[in-house]
């Protein structure tokens, strides 16, 4: 049972006790490897100034400087891994529970002392200790594995939950030294180790200055060829107990603090090596049962560093996946800056053109010139669409479009959409058929505007690319899934097989001759595509080549009370008569100033223009203005800033605010908000038409109640 030599300490005053527990100790079967015996606790702690090692102590409770449990738990405190056996006269049985319960591991009454009493004390309190140490060693162990996992989870700095796990694992083996790292590959595929956590080893200035800079930015190890290195190489521990005398070893620089042993952990998941632990300095070396002890740190570390690896690489994808969707957008930006910026030039001259023949129509012409004027402003009519088809799918991409959401009425809507469609196709001879198949809510939730965008675009296509038979809407709503279920037909060129995937796309159509044949873009069907997704909706097409195409249209719009009110505006009637009102026009184009000089022309309106918006400014001020019309893009001061020092001028005299319409050939719903922000009372997009400026300024001035109609 007692085959290991022991290391005995007994600590007994009395000479004669001493000398019977050594007899009784030379009759056992307990082999005594050496006794060392003090009679007092000074003997004691002198002696634990030199090294010493003993594997149980015989401890006597009555003792010269001390007696009782203070005895025990003075030996207690400074030797707490040795087990205690406590020899003693007291036959009293609470004494020896109490002995227990300050850390002896046996107790024994001298009277019965035998040498197999002592025999099996002395195994029995050594067994016992060595399993709480083991005990203790497995509690450290999974703490320590709870901390490193509360770490990751807590600590978003990983060099922090590093250093946390680096002091367990020096606590837990006793060393000295030691670093933690993560073994990652190169351009070339070669591995090297990047430390996290290291123990301080500076020994002058320059190793302290690349300690502190590396604290942060870790510290980097390429050079394989030595101890630590042939963990990476190898994949396998490296216990060396005389690194000086270790042919893996090749040294350490001049000045490193000297290392008596060293332990270079391979950290893997499954096969796959992910990093190193590394550690040094354990008094009496390291082995593979301490190996063995700390195996489940170093798979709980091996975890830690994967996630954390995969975590960082999910980062880094995420970080470049925003940064190309940052590209995009400013892609995006930059080509609705551009298209803006050619809508504006397009735009202005526009203006004029379509303004002019608005004004010409209004004069006494020949059916030929009429004729030749109608087909100017059909032409630019046709332009304008095209600018809006592309400024919308601009906006569209760069997911600058917010639809509404406001009640509106769907069969009034219908029924708008209709008449004007019936027009049209019947202008060229074909049969139109509205079909409403089921019972619809007075009252429905949508975006109005945006929902007659998408049936204006599928039914023109319809007439445009129909030449004889007829064009049928169907429209049905499910009242259970509270959603409308639209379809368009037509008997025209209809589209090929091998052309249906791609009718959605942007600038897409059947052929190259369906542009020159019937003009457009593309555009619409894309738009009207976008828009319905955007919806929660889908679209779908079916069709046969030269006998046309059903257009499937299905949008969740639902059912929503009456309003208060009718939300939309209720213009003041032409017919109401003019009164005389003094207007200022700023405006740098000469060509508009012309343009809208010619409109008001047979208006009791007088028109006064400055040509920017500091004269404007200085024009206010002196008095005797009605109304504004503000051009927005002008040089020295724009209408923007012009607009805001009225209103600045306004608030500080206490006078009313002055209407204010802004006029821009920015088509964007951001440069209307833009405007109405600065304080513009409405926003009118050029090109203007004559019937539209005129009822807009009755309607501002009405509103405002500044108008002399």
């Amino acid at each position: 049972m007692n085959s290991q030599a022991r290391h005995i300490l007994l600590v007994e005053d009395n000479p004669g006790d001493a000398r019977l527990i050594r007899e009784v100790l030379q009759q056992s079967d307990q082999k005594v490897a050496s006794l060392d015996m003090f009679e007092s606790l000074a003997e004691v702690e002198q002696a634990l100034s030199s090294p010493s090692h003993w594997d149980v102590i015989l401890l006597d409770l009555t003792l010269p400087d001390s007696h009782g449990l203070e005895t025990i738990r003075h030996i207690h405190q400074w030797l707490p891994k040795v087990p205690i056996v406590v020899l003693t006269g007291h036959t009293d049985k609470s004494v020896s529970l109490n002995a227990i319960t300050e850390g002896a591991q046996d107790y024994i009454s001298k009277n019965e002392l035998t040498s197999l009493t002592l025999s099996r004390a002395i195994h029995y309190a050594i067994e016992r200790q060595e399993i709480i140490k083991s005990l203790q060693e497995k509690t450290n162990i999974i703490e320590c594995i709870d901390r490193l996992r509360e770490h990751f989870i807590r600590e978003s700095n990983p060099l922090a939950m590093f250093d946390a796990l680096l002091r367990d694992i020096l606590t837990l083996t006793e060393s000295e030294y030691g670093f933690i790292g993560d073994v990652l590959k190169d351009d070339q595929d070669k591995p090297f180790l990047k430390l996290h956590a290291f123990s301080n080893v500076s020994w002058n200035e320059e190793t302290r200055r690349i300690y502190n800079e590396s604290q942060t930015k870790g510290l980097i190890f390429t050079n394989l060829n030595n101890l630590i290195g042939h963990v990476i190489t190898s994949g396998k521990p490296v216990i060396a107990n005389n690194p000086e005398q270790d042919p893996r070893s090749k040294g350490t620089p001049l000045g490193h603090p000297k290392l008596h042993a060293f332990l270079g952990i391979p950290v893997k998941y499954g096969d796959l090596l992910v990093g190193e632990i590394g550690l040094a300095n354990r008094a009496g070396g390291y082995d593979e049962t301490l190996l063995k002890t700390i195996t489940p740190v170093v798979s709980a570390c091996a975890q830690i560093i994967t996630a954390r690896q995969d975590r960082v690489a999910k980062e880094k994808a995420q970080a470049a996946q925003t940064k190309a969707i940052e590209e995009v957008r400013k892609a995006n930006q930059a080509k609705s800056e551009f298209l803006a910026v050619m809508s504006h030039e397009i735009r202005t001259p526009l203006n004029v053109l379509l303004g002019m023949s608005d004004v010409l129509q209004e004069s006494i012409l020949t059916d030929e010139q009429r004729d030749q004027l109608s087909m100017v402003n059909k032409a630019g009519d046709h332009l304008i669409t095209l600018i809006n088809d592309i400024l919308d799918l601009s906006k569209i991409e760069a997911g600058a479009v917010q639809l509404e959401q406001r009640p509106l009425q769907p069969g009034a809507l219908f029924s708008l959409i209709i008449n004007i469609m019936r027009i049209q196709a019947e202008e060229k001879g074909l049969v139109f058929t509205y079909n409403k198949m089921t019972h619809l809510p007075p009252w429905v939730m949508g975006d109005e505007g945006r929902l007659r965008q998408i049936l204006m675009n599928l039914l023109t296509n319809a007439v445009k690319f129909t030449d004889k038979g007829q064009i049928t809407f169907n429209v049905h709503y499910d009242h259970s899934t509270k959603q409308f279920n639209l379809s368009i037909t037509d008997t025209g060129v209809g589209i090929a097989p091998e052309h249906l995937a791609q009718v959605f796309d942007k600038f897409t159509q059947a052929d190259s001759s369906i542009s020159r044949r019937y003009g457009g873009t593309g555009l619409g069907l894309a738009i009207s595509h976008n828009l319905v997704e955007m919806m929660d909706g889908s679209i779908s097409v079916e069709s046969t080549l030269n006998q046309g195409s059903t257009f499937h249209i299905t949008l969740p719009l639902p059912p929503t009370e009456t309003p208060a009110s009718s939300p939309h505006d209720n213009p003041l009637s032409q017919s109401l008569a003019l009164l005389p009102m003094n207007i200022l026009l700023v405006e740098d184009s000469e060509d508009n100033q012309i343009l809208i000089q010619t409109y008001l022309k047979k208006t009791p309106w007088q028109l006064e223009g400055v040509v920017n918006g500091l004269e404007a400014v200085e024009r206010i001020k002196k008095g005797g203005i009605d109304l504004v019309l503000m051009d927005i893009q002008m040089p020295v001061m724009d209408g923007y800033s012009a607009t805001r020092k009225i209103r600045a001028w306004e608030k500080k005299l206490g006078h009313p605010p002055l209407p204010i319409i802004a006029l821009s050939a920015h088509a964007l719903a951001s440069e209307k908000r833009k405007s109405l922000a600065v304080g513009c009372d409405a926003h009118l997009v050029k090109p203007i038409k004559k019937k539209h400026l005129i009822e807009e300024i009755q309607r501002i001035s009405a509103q405002i109640g500044q108008n002399k109609i």
